[in-house]
């Protein structure tokens, strides 16, 4: 499961370069299953500027997975003690 955030999807749209945009373009050449959840939904559909635009976004968006939480409330409180392995990997594979 890979779940895309906001500033990704955004920045891919725009044809922005970088590696979050590059990872995204990469996983989506190797169909790879991506998807993300409700609050991205929202932050994309949000950040429209026409009714056209929301239209086609929205096209695009409803083909995604949407990744919903298991255990509601509790999966936030879990995701606390998930952020120091996760910066840990981050900062290890900065440095390789």
């Amino acid at each position: 499961m890979i779940l895309v955030d906001t500033s990704v999807i955004i920045g891919y749209l725009q044809g922005k370069s970088g590696v979050p945009y590059s990872h995204l373009e990469s996983i989506i050449e190797h169909n790879i299953p991506f998807g993300i959840c409700n609050y991205v939904y929202q932050e994309l559909l949000q950040g429209t500027k026409t009714e056209k635009e929301f239209r086609e976004l929205k096209e695009y968006l409803d083909d995604l997975t949407f990744y919903d939480l298991r255990n509601g409330r509790k999966s936030y409180e879990a995701a606390h003690y998930c952020m120091p392995n996760v910066e840990n990997r981050v900062l290890r594979y900065a440095v390789q």
